[in-house]
């Protein structure tokens, strides 16, 4: 931004001053008062090693003595001497490497009381020592009054202007940490740095605390302040996603800014001439990717673009002030902190509206998600609806058979002995009955495995696990598996009975299929289900020889399936959504002798 002043100064800047620079910075006011000055339409120096020497004349035509206050209006300045020539040279010092106490104006900022006598004149020189760039704004007020009202305004307005970020930081700090965001954690950091630079900028620090290398503050944390204002750019306008290429530029200035550091301790003249470049750079690259992320329909870019403008056009308001364009005044003096305040409480706004924007995703993408769940959720029923439709095939082929046989004999009956006596009758109705409700029952069970539950309901752990073993009857006759269900209470919990049922139909299968591929003689699952004071918990282990240790971490995985040609892995892992998603439980597995263990614990 600095480079910008001093075009503004260089280009605008009209008014005369005599000046005198001393390259080697050896020179006395001694041997300053022998030397010829120079006029300068400028007092805007950029950043040099020499010492600037700037000579005034004042003049008071009252017949009283009077008091004027030369004010500097850059807080940063290292060592700025005031010399006043009358019959003995009188020094002053301020400056930031001057401690408050040892200055004649007790103030951070850089000022000084001249007395003139009556009727008479007075030659001034002032000498500046700076590493920081020398922009020199002097201003001369003719009462004291108007000088306390413009520092007691101005130490007001930026005392309120920290407490405004203070503010912020804590407010934003506090979102962060509820909502997580990134982009939170990262517009934290860019408040802070740039509270911190501020407090050293304005010289506000210089009240309290005195620091040898005062500059080099200035620099590091304006360093901090650009770096993580590149990173809360990065995630507001999504540039990684959105601007793939300038994204990779603004990573690339980030890592040319960490070498800055290590030129502030090398050389910091060349340093601030390298941060002036920099920061105009950055302001046209941020220009640059605020356009681009309008165009890439970026829903906060607009709103960003207005907040940059305006920081924008304060600095460009700061520069015509300083150069005496535009007429002094505190308003303008100071509408470079307006416009950064107005620009980050902006930025704050927009982050507001990024998080709505980012909830209303999230409901969205939860909402479609719940949608896919269902979907895989029916999905993984239907997987197992050819095996328990065997399972069917095979409960009813029995009994029909046997209803089958029952008319056979009650039509041999009606052929030799014509109409059957009353207890033929009785005994041929009730074992058609029994067959018949033993179907209706196999479909009962079928069925309410199959229709999904409509709302959560209490029911008993045992009724489920029965209905389970029940609907794998097939399977555990033809294979020869035998299940054995261990339980000395029948506990009691709330949600989806059709869903747990199908979770323990599920391991079951999986089982299964593990006996028969591995050929496991005297195949056994056992169930043992306990319950504590927290929950109920269901063990399921089988004999089956136990998983690959180096995928037991993935069965639960969405899609993962070792049966690849048989399997689309859903059942394992809707089981999982199921129990800790639906049910609020959990549920895991391991390996033990000989098999492996599912372990489900849900609450009572």
């Amino acid at each position: 931004m600095r480079i910008i002043f001093l075009i503004l100064i260089i280009l605008f800047n009209l008014n005369a001053y005599e000046i005198y620079e001393d390259k080697e910075s050896n020179l006395t006011i001694h041997n300053i008062l022998k030397t010829e000055f120079t006029n300068r339409d400028s007092l805007n120096f950029g950043a040099t090693k020499s010492t600037i020497w700037i000579k005034f004349n004042i003049q008071n035509s009252n017949n009283y003595d009077v008091d004027k206050f030369l004010h500097i209006n850059m807080p940063f300045l290292e060592s700025v001497n005031l010399y006043e020539i009358e019959n003995i040279i009188k020094e002053s010092k301020s400056g930031v490497k001057v401690p408050i106490e040892q200055r004649e104006m007790k103030t951070h900022h850089i000022l000084f009381k001249i007395l003139i006598k009556a009727n008479s004149k007075k030659d001034l020189y002032i000498s500046i020592q700076s590493k920081s760039a020398k922009f020199i704004v002097p201003t001369f007020y003719e009462d004291e009054n108007e000088i306390v009202s413009f520092i007691g305004k101005y130490n007001a307005f930026i005392g309120g202007s920290l407490a405004i970020l203070s503010v912020l930081f804590i407010y934003n700090f506090f979102i962060y940490l509820y909502l997580r965001e990134r982009v939170y954690l990262n517009y934290v950091l860019y408040i802070g740095a740039t509270f911190i630079h501020q407090i050293f900028f304005t010289g506000f620090i210089a009240n309290y605390f005195y620091f040898e290398n005062y500059v080099n503050m200035i620099l590091i944390f304006a360093i901090f302040n650009t770096i993580f204002a590149i990173y809360f750019i990065r995630t507001l306008l999504e540039t990684k996603k959105n601007l793939k290429i300038l994204d990779k530029v603004l990573l690339i200035y980030v890592f040319f800014s960490f070498l800055e550091f290590i030129i502030i301790y090398i050389d910091p003249i060349l340093e601030i001439k390298l941060r002036s470049l920099s920061i105009m750079i950055i302001a046209i690259l941020v220009l640059t990717i605020s356009i681009a992320s309008i165009k890439a329909k970026v829903k906060v870019a607009k709103a960003f673009l207005i907040a940059w403008l305006i920081y924008l056009i304060s600095l460009f308001i700061t520069g015509l002030f300083i150069t005496k364009i535009i007429p002094e005044n505190f308003f303008l003096s100071n509408i470079l902190q307006i416009g950064l305040i107005t620009e980050i409480i902006l930025f704050s706004l927009i982050l507001a509206y990024k998080v709505n924007i980012l909830k209303e995703e999230k409901i969205e993408a939860i909402t479609e998600l719940r949608k896919k769940d269902k979907v895989l959720h029916l999905q993984s029923k239907f997987a197992t609806i050819g095996e328990t439709l065997c399972n069917i095939e095979h409960q009813w082929r029995s009994p029909l058979t046997k209803i089958g046989s029952k008319i056979g004999e009650l039509e041999v009956e009606l052929d030799y002995n014509g109409v059957p006596d009353e207890k033929f009758l009785h005994n041929f109705a009730k074992e058609s009955n029994e067959l018949i409700n033993y179907m209706s029952q196999t479909v009962s069970d079928f069925r309410s495995f199959y229709t999904p539950d409509s709302k959560a309901e209490n029911f008993y752990i045992k009724e489920a696990v029965l209905s389970s073993i029940k609907l794998m009857n097939f399977f555990t006759e033809k294979h020869q598996i035998k299940i054995n269900l261990n339980m000395n209470i029948n506990p009691q919990t709330y949600g989806y009975k059709s869903e747990f049922t199908q979770v323990i139909l599920n391991i079951f299968t999986n089982a299964k299929d593990i006996f028969i591929e591995r050929n496991i003689k005297n195949p056994k699952i056992n169930i043992l289900i306990t319950q504590n004071v927290k929950n109920i918990e269901i063990k399921i282990f089988d004999n089956g020889g136990g998983i690959d240790k180096n995928i037991i971490d993935k069965i639960f995985d969405q899609f993962y399936s070792q049966k690849l040609e048989k399997s689309t892995g859903l059942g394992l892992y809707m089981s999982k959504v199921i129990i800790e998603e639906r049910m609020k439980g959990k549920i895991q597995v391991k390996n033990i002798k000989n098999g492996a263990e599912f372990i489900i614990q849900i609450n009572i």
